[in-house]
């Protein structure tokens, strides 16, 4: 799952669910490259662009926002602006799988060639797959903008 969120022209966030044991040595191996070679070069950049600034938002929540909201999903459409059906898509991914974290990162900012391959192209779904653990990924609630 990717959702980019326009706040208003000069602010966009990305929100995408990852693995919480996939590193970038795993996330790797999931894509089958070496990574002393060309390629798996390339993609371990691509995967340090798309983790850089991203905040496990669970974690965020339990270690400084849980006395200030009474649940998580509060605590996503408060601070984060996130509307209760998006809440909802979030939930259901994180509750099939236990090993999945919702991660949010600020557009622009790490490098913005990489940003595109990575969050805008059609390469996009292969990523976001890939960072959560799964070697082939359907996007069917694959949401760009509200």
């Amino acid at each position: 799952m990717l959702y980019k969120q326009s706040i208003d022209t000069n602010s966009e966030r990305y929100f995408f669910l990852a693995n919480k044991r996939i590193s970038k040595k795993g996330f790797l191996v999931k894509a089958k490259v070496n990574s002393k070679l060309f390629a798996g070069e390339i993609l371990g950049k691509l995967y340090d662009c798309m983790m850089a600034e991203a905040v496990d938002l669970q974690n965020e929540y339990e270690t400084f926002h849980n006395d200030e909201y009474p649940t998580f999903e509060e605590f996503l459409e408060k601070k984060y602006v996130l509307r209760k059906k998006r809440i909802l898509i979030i939930k259901r991914y994180l509750s099939c799988n236990r090993n999945l974290r919702i991660l949010c990162r600020p557009a622009h900012a790490y490098d913005y060639a990489a940003e595109r391959l990575v969050f805008y192209d059609k390469l996009s779904p292969m990523f976001i797959g890939l960072v959560m653990g799964r070697r082939k990924y359907e996007n069917k609630n694959r949401f760009r903008n509200e």
